[in-house]
């Protein structure tokens, strides 16, 4: 019995399959000057609400006009079951194709649903074009309403999805990347990234560049330059204080130090910045013992010179 039971549940399981449809076409209606709502249904495998992905794309830069763009997106999403998910979406690559108005299609997505069991995802797509599809075998994907005339739609739980001319934030940065609302990296062992790493910037010019504040508990610097110590030796040439006087007044800045104009145009290196500083305090620390030598050596002839007393 348990033998014919698992031969049933084998057949039921392959029914299912070959049920579903795992890639297809369809075309948004309306003009390319819009954005035009897609309903799709998503569901993972058996209606469970596992990691699924969706693929929108275009493969040939001719379909509908001559040039009118290719593009690839692939979206994942967790279908909410009866409350044990609410993200319908959790990440999306989207690459830009060459090409005019098709190549970059896509202006937001949404959850068309907010009751637990609703399985809708709403991608708002450029019309006038005809887009492939395709989706992942532990996947359940259909087309809801592809909105063949090209106008504002209602999503499944009463949401009006009106036609877009802009796009979203979360579009515009998932351009030629990998996007995630949030995401962390986690790894057993070191890892390493074999180029230069952007955080809030496309264009880094360095091996980790970031626009913005760092917070941080500890930096450690490696300087490749021997720390300012040297100041302390026997022949270090100490610029007497009236050429430093000079110095700063035609300057407005100390010796060796770059000026206000230098940092706003090149930037400040901290780790040269830390060694400059320490020098010119080491230095500052060898004035104020050679000043104190005077001021000693004054008050003992003062000391010296001082008259007697009367009794």
């Amino acid at each position: 019995m348990k033998k014919y039971s698992a031969v049933l549940f084998f057949i039921f399981i392959c029914f299912q399959v070959s049920a579903q449809s795992y890639f297809g076409q369809f075309s948004v209606g309306g003009t390319s000057a819009g954005y035009y709502p897609v309903l799709f249904n998503v569901k993972g495998m058996m209606g469970e609400a596992g990691m699924g992905k969706l693929t929108i794309y275009r493969p040939n830069i001719h379909d509908n006009a001559m040039w009118a763009g290719t593009f690839h997106a692939e979206i994942e999403f967790i279908p909410s079951v009866w409350g044990n998910n609410d993200t319908k979406f959790a990440g999306v690559k989207y690459i830009l194709g060459k090409g005019n108005e098709y190549r970059d299609p896509i202006a937001d997505i949404v959850d068309g649903t907010t009751e637990s069991s609703g399985s809708q995802l709403v991608i708002w797509i450029k019309g006038g074009a005809t887009y492939y599809w395709s989706a992942t075998n532990n996947s359940i994907v259909s087309i809801a309403d592809a909105n063949e005339a090209g106008t504002s739609k209602t999503s499944s739980s009463g949401q009006i999805l009106p036609i877009k001319t802009e796009q979203s934030a979360f579009i515009l940065k998932a351009k030629n990347n990998i996007h995630y609302s949030s995401i962390g990296v986690s790894t057993d062992y070191g890892g390493y990234f074999g180029s230069n790493v952007g955080i809030g910037t496309t264009n880094p010019d360095q091996k980790l560049t970031v626009k913005g504040k760092i917070h941080a508990e500890e930096v450690i610097i490696d300087l490749n330059v021997p720390v300012a110590d040297y100041v302390f030796a026997e022949n270090y040439p100490l610029m007497p204080l009236h050429k430093v006087e000079q110095f700063v007044k035609v300057n407005n800045h100390l010796p060796e130090i770059p000026s206000a104009t230098e940092v706003k145009e090149k930037g400040l290196s901290l780790g040269e910045m830390q060694n400059k500083l320490l020098q010119k305090i080491e230095e500052l620390t060898l004035y104020v013992i050679e000043q104190n030598k005077k001021i000693e050596k004054l008050e003992m002839q003062l000391n010296n010179n001082k008259p007697i007393r009367e009794q």
